[in-house]
């Protein structure tokens, strides 16, 4: 007659109710861990967020005490996955700002990029909106049917996102690298007693131009190039510089006419013959052969050390995109100006990325949002 029921403290319950309890717990344990997880992932990244301008300013009397989070964003990859935050931050006591974006995962390298004058891209965004970032230096919102571009205002709809887009950032987290000293390093913010200069390589141009997104992302890009080596204005270079590209009216512009147009502008326009205009490496139609492999950190050093910035394409696409358009969604040219090299930080190049509040931004090269790039090598 008891065998569907269980006696509890005295008292007779039917098994199924108590089954439908445990896993009732088992539901809410699972809640509380995965909730208890997640919170520690975003203090771990306010931490790091907050000991980072000391060890990339030394200089700058950024003291982590005087640091106050002025905006703190969830950032989403398409499958509206949370994988990063931006911290918008200022130093109370020498009023400076900077921003930073650090990666939630501990498969990832903990500092995705760090700009430290200016505010982000995503400061005076609507809270209704939900923010999108996919590759370094790009910014965009959820807008519901379309993703738009905190930099230039230009939109796509879900529905056209191209089929090989990198939807979820978990495809990009299998380097089998291990950051996990160096993402507690920044978590504790306890930084080993050394000489910087002993374990950094760091080089700036600082003379390169910082120019808003106009026309396209490459032929801005290209444009500050032309001009830190040539002269020249923003108004009097982009417009014809964009015509030889082949930049649509949207901003688009494919990585082959890049180069070439970049050339041909030069050549035709200017009566200037540069010594070289081309990709690192590039494939027999002339697309840019991307990653480590054909750009590495070694010929990006030694352009700048020349006194020649770098322009610099990074790809959202698992196989390169190399029909795809540098300008498209999660795909960027910016314009490599430094670098910051070392064992004990990492690997930085320092860019504009033509959002001109930013100022000088520092790129992780070991990033997953770096994981698909190009060196665009230029020698007047």
């Amino acid at each position: 007659m008891f065998s569907s029921f269980l006696r509890i403290g005295g008292f007779w319950i039917k098994k199924t109710c108590v089954i439908s309890i445990v896993l009732c717990l088992i539901s809410l344990i699972t809640i509380l861990a995965t909730n208890a997880t997640a919170n520690t992932g975003v203090v771990d990244a306010r931490a790091i967020a907050l000991h980072a301008p000391a060890r990339f300013s030394p200089t700058d009397d950024w003291d982590e005490n005087d640091i106050i989070i002025t905006k703190e964003t969830p950032l989403y990859d398409v499958n509206e996955s949370l994988y990063a935050f931006c911290f918008d931050l200022k130093n109370q006591a020498t009023e400076q700002t900077a921003y930073i974006v650090v990666s939630l995962s501990n498969d990832d390298f903990p500092i995705i990029m760090y700009s430290p004058q200016g505010v982000s891209p995503y400061y005076d965004m609507s809270t209704e909106n939900t923010a999108v970032f996919l590759s370094a230096g790009d910014f965009y919102i959820d807008t519901g049917s379309h993703y738009t571009s905190l930099v230039n205002g230009n939109s796509i709809e879900k529905s056209e996102l191209p089929s090989d887009v990198i939807s979820n950032s978990a495809e990009l987290l299998d380097n089998g690298e291990d950051f996990s000293t160096i993402r507690q390093m920044y978590i504790d913010g306890t930084f080993p007693n050394d000489n910087l200069r002993s374990v950094r390589r760091e080089r700036n141009l600082t003379s390169v131009p910082n120019w808003q997104w106009t026309y396209g992302c490459a032929p801005t890009s290209m444009g500050m190039i032309i001009s830190y080596h040539y002269g020249g204005s923003k108004s009097s270079i982009l417009s014809g510089l964009a015509e030889y590209m082949s930049t649509d009216s949207h901003g688009f512009t494919t990585s082959r006419s890049t180069m070439v147009g970049a050339y041909d502008y030069l050549v035709e326009e200017r009566g200037i013959t540069p010594t070289t205009c081309q990709w690192a490496s590039k494939t027999f139609l002339g697309d840019p052969r991307m990653g480590a492999t054909y750009n590495t950190k070694s010929k990006y050093g030694s352009y700048i050390d020349a006194g020649n910035p770098v322009l610099v394409s990074v790809y959202n696409a698992t196989d390169g995109s190399e029909e795809g358009y540098t300008g498209g969604f999660g795909d960027h040219v910016m314009t490599g100006v430094g670098y910051m090299f070392s064992d004990v930080d990492g690997d930085y190049i320092i860019v504009h990325t033509t959002h001109v509040g930013d100022g000088d931004c520092y790129i992780s090269l070991d990033s997953s949002s770096f994981a698909e790039y190009a060196w665009g090598l230029f020698e007047p």
